[in-house]
């Protein structure tokens, strides 16, 4: 089973027309990004049921979008947009390998001089004469 649809493929690809690519070019682009998927994954039998279906699906239609991109298509920009398209699908395979799930955001316990009344007021103060000598530390 494929893990990349290929008409998603094929409008991520610029929906070149029917007499452009073939049907079989397009199942071709989606094997190089299933193959991308799991080389870089590091995990070959994923399934419609895992969590991350979503996430493995798209990086397959966007490693395809670049295959057919790079193949089938003769301007600048459009082939800055399959570098994208491949940047985007190695940060999901990457995060796939890693197990993540997204982004994780850390706090400190630090709060400002309104929310912490136990705090000093910062006060910067603009350096006029460019004096090294000036600045504290």
């Amino acid at each position: 089973m494929a893990f990349g649809d290929e008409a998603r493929a094929k409008n991520f690809g610029g929906n070149p027309a029917t007499s452009d690519i073939s049907t079989s070019e397009i199942t071709q682009a989606v094997a190089f990004g299933d193959g991308m998927v799991k080389k870089l994954s590091g995990k070959s039998d994923w399934i419609s049921s895992d969590e991350e279906w979503t996430l493995v699906q798209t990086a397959s239609e966007l490693f395809a979008s670049f295959w057919i991109r790079t193949h089938f298509v003769n301007s600048k920009d459009l082939e800055n947009l399959a570098l994208k398209h491949f940047a985007q699908a190695e940060t999901i395979c990457e995060a796939l390998a890693s197990g993540s799930e997204g982004f994780v955001v850390t706090t400190s316990e630090y709060r400002t001089q309104p929310l912490n009344e136990d705090a000093e007021p910062y006060r910067s103060s603009i350096d006029t004469d460019n004096d090294p000598a000036d600045v504290t530390t």
